[in-house]
């Protein structure tokens, strides 16, 4: 076998290695740069704002306290929300993510 061959595998290897370390190091540093700045939802937080969170909905029926992200009871003013990970979002807010919760 030639030994050119062997190299460039294991340099390709190499390079294909450093490249998905180097992204995952910077998709771990978004998230936790997103969960450590988020203690409360807010329409100009650049995740918030993605998914069009409003902290009073405008649309009937549709609320943070009965969304199946709501990690709160149905009466708490403010909870923590799946999707936005982690951000207290009030009860009466709403984004495009709301779904019924069963």
């Amino acid at each position: 076998m030639d030994p050119n061959v062997n190299n460039r595998r294991v340099f390709l290897k190499t390079l294909a290695g450093l490249g998905i370390s180097i992204f995952a190091s910077q998709v771990f540093k978004v998230n936790k740069a997103v969960a450590d700045t988020c203690d409360k939802a807010v329409p100009k937080n650049q995740m918030v704002g993605v998914l069009g969170y409003v902290p009073k909905s405008a649309t009937k029926g549709q609320s943070c306290s009965n969304c199946i992200q709501f990690q709160g009871k149905p009466k708490d003013k403010l909870a923590k929300c799946n999707i936005l990970q982690g951000c207290e979002v009030a009860s009466v807010g709403w984004c495009k993510s709301w779904s019924k919760k069963s």
